[in-house]
């Protein structure tokens, strides 16, 4: 599983649960929002595709909102989907590496 700790203010930390042995790999901190309701783990727990808002991101082509995926507990976008805002974004996965519905 994974946890989306929101907090402080404008900060998203995820947080990578084994539920087989009951630990916790703390993952990456990130200035923006992850939308819970539009993000998904892999059914083997490997990769996440998220939607993310940011106030400001500073040296990045990205615009604020965009969609990617990541190695879960970290963010960094093996693919990266720009969106004009933050209505939509986000994706499933329908198998260990095929996510559907990105944009």
């Amino acid at each position: 599983a994974l946890i989306l700790r929101r907090g402080p203010t404008h900060w998203t930390h995820l947080v990578k649960w084994e539920m087989c042995d009951d630990t916790f790999e703390y993952g990456e901190w990130i200035k923006g929002r992850i939308y819970g309701e539009k993000c998904d783990l892999s059914p083997d727990g490997k990769l996440l595709v998220y939607s993310v808002w940011h106030r400001k991101i500073f040296r990045s082509h990205a615009t604020e909102s965009y969609t990617a995926v990541s190695r879960a507990p970290w963010l960094t976008a093996l693919a990266l989907w720009p969106a004009d805002n933050a209505n939509g974004g986000g994706g499933r996965f329908i198998g260990d590496r095929t996510p559907v519905g990105i944009c």
